[in-house]
C-alpha cells in the first residue's frame, strides 16, 4: 500500500497540511522549523485512529487516499 494524497487539520494545535500528492518514494527535506516532523506527527495521529478509533484524533480532521495493487482507499 502506498500514501497517494493526505491533508490535515488539527484544530487542537492551529496547524493545517493542505493537500499534497505523494510519488512512490518521497523525502522530507527542509530547514529547521518547517514542518517535517507534523507530517510525520500527522501520519501517526491518524495511524492511530485507524487502530484505536476515529475518536483518538479528537480536534483532527483528515483525508487521505491509500492506493493498494488493484484498490484505492479514501479515509
Amino acid at each position: 500500500m502506498s500514501i497517494k494524497r493526505f491533508s490535515f487539520i488539527d484544530k487542537f494545535h492551529c496547524w493545517t497540511l493542505e493537500e499534497m500528492s505523494f510519488s512512490p518514494l518521497n523525502l522530507l527535506v527542509g530547514k529547521s522549523g518547517v514542518g517535517k516532523t507534523n507530517i510525520l506527527k500527522a501520519l501517526k495521529s491518524i495511524q492511530q485512529a485507524g487502530i484505536s478509533g476515529a475518536a483518538r484524533a479528537n480536534g483532527c480532521k483528515w483525508m487521505i487516499e491509500i492506493e493498494s495493487t488493484d484498490m484505492k482507499f479514501l479515509w
